[in-house]
């Protein structure tokens, strides 16, 4: 496990089999636009920030980098590009308060790379970092 920011380890972003082979690099699988996107949110809401968590026995597995091979979420999911990150906020209980953020902070998150939010998702909050070409975070 290696840290790779300040409130962020590794095992948060990538899947436990990445994690297993000892044949490569887990950096290989991070892009640090998202490790930049969460560690911003996490520091300006000051609040625990939850991607994945299966390495403390938690279960959050796929919600950093998903290998291509699994069921989970579309064909060709944001995840599966290592551009993609579910957040949760366990001491947060309106995830609104947190979409609220992410428009009052449109500009700076702009700026580290987010460009797409997904809408209606009721326990997490979906961001990544397509080519959106917008000026303007995108909410799909």
């Amino acid at each position: 496990m290696k840290k790779v920011s300040q409130n962020f380890f590794d095992v948060e972003f990538i899947p436990e089999q990445i994690y297993h082979d000892s044949r490569i690099d887990n950096i290989w699988f991070i892009d640090k636009k998202t490790v930049s996107i969460a560690e911003y949110i996490r520091t300006m809401i000051d609040s625990p920030v939850i991607i994945n968590d299966w390495y403390w026995k938690g279960q959050y597995h796929e919600s950093g980098f998903r290998l291509p091979n699994t069921l989970t979420g579309s064909y060709l999911s944001m995840h599966k590009l290592k551009i993609a990150i579910d957040m949760k906020f366990p001491d947060i209980n309106d995830l609104g308060y947190v979409r609220q953020f992410i428009k009052d902070k449109e500009e700076e998150l702009m700026q580290l790379g987010m460009t797409t939010v997904e809408r209606n998702t009721s326990t997490w909050i979906h961001v990544d970092c397509r080519r959106t070409g917008l000026k303007s975070i995108y909410y799909v």
